[in-house]
């Protein structure tokens, strides 16, 4: 990393005379000589690098890794798979059944859990397809998400009266009011004047509708339950959701730039050897998968529990299932990992 520059340095040595002549003529020669030098590097460098070669290598690498992880992991892996592929089939049956009936009674706990499962299904699969490529830190940070919607799930769940989900709903209002109102004071509006209007006009209609209070905090739709400005940690507690806290705050390093997460990464042992990870590992994916899981069945429980059929009953017991044995097999396969290595 340092030949172009000591040659550099050795250039300007050489030519010490030559370039003090010229910087009395023009006092900016030295930087513009500088930035040249700097440019034909580059350039030469640019020219020099064989960019198929490079992704062929990664390529194969990648395949070899991907390999040995999934003989590895495959069991806890592919029953998550499963485990979200039924999820996914679950609803759109249990949706296909009752979306009707839900449509006539206005239901809006079906709409908001329905909204939140589908959402939960994206967030599953994006946190498998790192799982499957050793990536247990994004899978973690990735959970938190899937994490937080189990928690809202349960409570919506639990508040079957529709105010607090026609609350939940109609905050999208809110929230896409003061985010445009954002990018517009900082210059790049995504919609038109015509458009911000009338997501100003609803935007006030909320509050007209559920006072001033509503837009307070990031889960103001919470407010008038919990009688003050809702923070995260108070749906938590009150689903009973928060003896998953430490793994919520620990999924948090994952997310921000927090020193504490390239010093301890999951895809390390922590006994191991003190190195910093910039790859995949095949090592550290049984608690985001075991965690992922969890939340799943819970956010499909919920949703299942709408319009609680023996049907949906059956199907959540499979998932339930599937969830079990991950629980088991992943620990097994992270414990085995961790004793070889202390054998070896």
């Amino acid at each position: 990393m340092k030949m172009y520059h000591e040659d550099f340095l050795k250039l300007l040595e050489e030519n010490k005379e030559l370039i003090e002549e010229k910087m009395k003529k023009d006092p900016n020669y030295l930087n513009s000589f500088m930035k040249s030098t700097i440019d034909d590097i580059s350039d030469v460098l640019f020219k020099s690098l064989n960019k198929q070669k490079v992704i062929l290598d990664n390529k194969k690498m990648e395949n070899g890794f991907n390999k040995r992880l999934h003989k590895k992991w495959q069991k806890p892996l592919e029953d998550l798979e499963v485990l979200i592929e039924y999820s996914y089939e679950g609803a759109v049956m249990f949706t296909a059944s009752f979306l009707e009936e839900a449509k006539k009674e206005n239901n809006l706990v079906f709409y908001a859990l329905r909204s939140i499962h589908a959402r939960a299904i994206l967030t599953a699969k994006e946190c498998l397809a790192l799982l499957k490529n050793g990536f247990a830190d994004g899978a973690f940070g990735r959970w938190r998400t899937l994490y937080e919607l189990a928690v809202i799930g349960v409570l919506l769940a639990n508040n079957r009266d529709g105010e607090l989900c026609e609350r939940y709903l109609n905050f999208f209002f809110v929230q896409a009011y003061k985010e445009e109102k954002v990018r517009r004071e900082k210059g790049y509006p995504s919609c038109t004047d015509e458009l911000f209007e009338e997501l100003k006009e609803r935007y006030e209609l909320m509050l007209k509708k559920y006072g001033k209070e509503y837009e307070k905090g990031d889960y103001g739709w919470a407010n008038k339950l919990f009688n003050k400005r809702t923070n995260f940690s108070d749906i938590e507690i009150a689903t009973s959701m928060d003896i998953y806290r430490g793994y919520y705050k620990s999924s948090s390093m994952f997310v921000h730039g927090n020193f504490k997460a390239s010093q301890e990464p999951l895809g390390l042992m922590p006994n191991g050897e003190k190195m910093l990870l910039v790859g995949p590992s095949n090592y550290g994916l049984s608690i985001p998968m075991q965690n992922v899981a969890i939340s799943l069945v819970s956010i499909s429980n919920s949703f299942f529990s709408v319009y609680p059929t023996i049907d949906a009953v059956s199907i959540w017991l499979i998932l339930k299932e599937f969830m079990d044995n991950i629980l088991v097999s992943a620990d097994e396969i992270q414990t085995k990992m961790e004793n070889d290595d202390l054998i070896n």
